[in-house]
């Protein structure tokens, strides 16, 4: 019993959600939604011009918790909860233009499940959290049309709805 929540907690320590989320912004291009040029640390070190020297038009700030959630206190299901908050921000920082909050829920397992092999349930939840969040926060905020809804007794989202396919769920839909 300890190894195995050594294993989670050591799994959740390991994995950088910044880099995953990081890399899978910038890399993510969608027609209508603007291309995420640059992510830094803070706001205050955010360029202010692209690499061609163009003045940029937002700025996104993204705060994020990432913890691990459950049912049942003998032998517990768990699963990835992430909430991520951004603001879109004018390019001098000094108004907000919007402001909203994404939060995603991984399919909760066994927790004896999710933390074998090195807690490789685990990390391919942080994983896939990481890959569906880059995707939903610029499709939410320049493509998409309708709101975002929430499921799991109100506590999640369903990403369901994304062009690449990446939030269908494997089984039946939850609710």
């Amino acid at each position: 019993m300890d190894e195995t929540r050594a294993n989670l907690r050591v799994a959740i320590q390991e994995v950088d959600f910044t880099e995953l989320l990081r890399s899978r912004l910038t890399a993510f291009a969608m027609g209508e939604a603007p291309r995420i040029i640059d992510i830094t640390s803070g706001s205050a070190t955010a360029p202010v011009m692209d690499k061609d020297g163009k003045p940029i038009q937002q700025m996104l700030a993204l705060e994020y918790r990432l913890n691990i959630y459950g049912e049942y206190l003998v032998n517990p299901k768990i699963g990835i909860y992430v909430t991520i908050t951004a603001q879109v921000q004018s390019p001098d920082r000094k108004q907000m233009i919007h402001k909203a909050t994404w939060s995603y829920c991984g399919e909760r397992q066994d927790f004896v499940q999710m933390a074998a092999n090195n807690a490789a349930g685990l990390r391919a939840q942080i994983d896939n959290a990481a890959a569906i969040l880059a995707e939903a926060i610029p499709y939410d905020l320049y493509v998409s049309r309708e709101p975002r809804r929430l499921s799991i007794k109100g506590a999640c989202m369903d990403f369901t709805n994304l062009p690449s396919g990446i939030g269908k769920l494997p089984g039946p839909a939850r609710s």
